[in-house]
């Protein structure tokens, strides 16, 4: 299915991107361990087990941040945070967890644990999109420009809309520039005036 959104008299197309890449291939602060008998999800692990996460998330030597993951798998899958309300097609499949040192050697010295859990929120939500195939693509098929790997049915907050918007700025732009070049040359050069407003409608903008 393609969305169509106007701007400034032009057409942006949005696909659906099927080849989108994995956010968990990505290099990422957090890290999925999770456990299924039939997906494989998550980031790659050492663990054989979930019993072993327990021990090894309460080391005293470290203090880590960790949320439990819960997958709902019915007529496709999705992943977050939080329980899902249906018992039979949901669970806790594992966690998403990252040490405080790393968050501060990453992100920022004076980092809050409000923002190192907006962090993970955000890593689950990309991943769920990613999971769900709200993965997508822009085309703007009079310009020839195109632009995939958006996550999210928000195509404002991905940035896909934003991005789209930005290159018909400058593609019209980069005209203007053209046309008054162009119009400054015939004036230099005498050209007749019936002969440059001929000319103009041949140059679109």
């Amino acid at each position: 299915m393609t969305d169509y959104v106007g701007y400034r008299k032009h057409t942006i197309e949005i696909h659906q991107d099927p080849l989108a890449e994995n956010p968990r291939d990505w290099d990422n602060l957090g890290t999925m361990v999770c456990f299924h008998k039939r997906y494989d999800l998550g980031d790659k692990h050492n663990f054989n087990n979930p019993k072993e996460v327990i021990p090894f998330l309460s080391k005293d030597e470290q203090n880590f941040y960790t949320y439990p993951l819960y997958l709902f798998d019915h007529s496709g899958i999705t992943i977050r945070s939080t329980p899902f309300s249906c018992g039979w097609d949901s669970g806790q499949i594992g966690w998403i967890y990252i040490t405080e040192k790393k968050a501060k050697q990453e992100l920022k010295e004076n980092i809050t644990s409000k923002e190192i859990y907006q962090y993970l929120d955000s890593e689950i939500s990309t991943y769920d999109n990613y999971l769900q195939g709200f993965t997508y693509g822009y085309t703007i098929p009079e310009f020839e420009k195109s632009c995939w790997g958006y996550y999210g049915n928000d195509h404002e907050k991905s940035g896909l809309l934003q991005d789209a918007k930005s290159v018909i700025d400058f593609v019209l732009k980069r005209r203007r520039e053209i046309k008054h070049k162009q119009i400054k040359a015939w004036i230099n050069h005498k050209v007749p005036f019936q002969y440059r407003t001929l000319k103009m409608q041949e140059i679109s903008i």
